[in-house]
This record gives structure tokens, sequence and C-alpha cells, in this order.
């Protein structure tokens, strides 16, 4: 009757270690895709391996359609060799930072269309000791727009101001010298 007793025990030991491994599955991946940025997991080859559910929303893909697809499906044609170079860069020196510093990044939609990001790369090793990266993923449209805006509101505001002084000046020398203008 004791082994009996001491194998229920190591399987219901054994069920319970299970369920706590799927309930923080579960919860990693709820946290994942509550995240407001796309989240992508890619191998040291530059495949994806894992992404969250917002990928959908600024790439148009499903998260399973990246599975296994290069990173690189996400970027512009133009830039895809280059980045292909970037990454190896990356990987012979890997570090948590911002990706293309001073430059501007775009995104490739699933229907073509190109959109302004900002991408955070940060590396992390995982059970095999295979370096992943981390590259989180934000749409700057509207900060992009915003930034626009503001530009074309200092060119008008500058122009307005050169025209002012200019009328000034003008009407400065007018009024010192009135008969010369009759």
């Amino acid at each position: 009757m004791p082994k009996a007793r001491a194998r229920r025990s190591i399987t219901s030991e054994r069920l319970h270690e299970a369920q706590s491994r799927a309930a923080a599955e579960k919860l990693f991946h709820n946290l994942l895709d509550a995240a407001p940025d796309a989240i992508l997991e890619v191998d040291s080859d530059g495949r994806i391996v894992r992404a969250n559910a917002t990928v959908e929303e600024l790439f148009g893909y499903g998260p399973s359609e990246l599975l296994n697809q290069p990173v690189e499906r996400l970027i512009p044609e133009e830039t895809r060799r280059v980045h292909s170079h970037h990454r190896a860069g990356y990987a012979a020196h890997p570090s948590k930072r911002p990706m293309g510093s001073n430059l501007d990044l775009y995104g490739l939609r699933k229907d073509g269309s190109r959109f302004p990001v900002d991408i955070v790369l940060s590396p992390f090793e995982i059970a095999g000791g295979e370096l992943h990266t981390a590259a989180i993923v934000r749409d700057v449209t509207h900060r992009k727009e915003a930034e626009s805006a503001l530009k074309e509101a200092r060119h008008l505001a500058e122009a307005a101001h050169t025209a002012k002084s200019e009328f000034v000046t003008s009407m400065s020398h007018v009024n010192r010298s009135p008969l010369n203008t009759i």
C-alpha cells in the first residue's frame, strides 16, 4: 500500500508542476500580448521565433505567419541587404540599445505600405546558450507627423518674422526721408 500511495503522490506532484508551468507560460503570453508595442524574438540566424499580438496591428501579419521567417521580411526591400550586415555586427557585440540611432527607420506592412518605427534591441540567452534578440517595435507615425507640423510652423514663423523685419526696415526708411518717395 505505501508504494501505491507514493506513486500517487509523485504523480500528483508532477501534475501540479505541469499545471504551474502551463499557468506561468499562459501568464507570460498574456503579458507579451498586452504590450502596446510589437515584440519579436529573433534567433541568431535572424529568424522570427516568437511574436506578440501587436505585431498584427502594426505589420498586418498574424504572429504565426511570421514564425521562422527572416526578420528582414518586415523592413523595406531597399534596406534588407544592409540590415543583414548590421545584424551580423550586432551579433558580434550584442547590447541593449536603440536600433539605428539618428536614422529614420521604416517597417513594411503585409500590404506593402511603409511606416516609421523606433526599434529597441535587447539580447538574451535561451536554455542552450544560444543568443536571441528581443526587438521592440513602436509605430511612430503620429510623432513624425507632429514633428513635421512643428517644423512647418517654425518655417512659417521664421518667414513671417523676416517679412515683418523687412517691412519695418522699409517703413523706417520711408519715414526718415518722406520727400524721397515723392
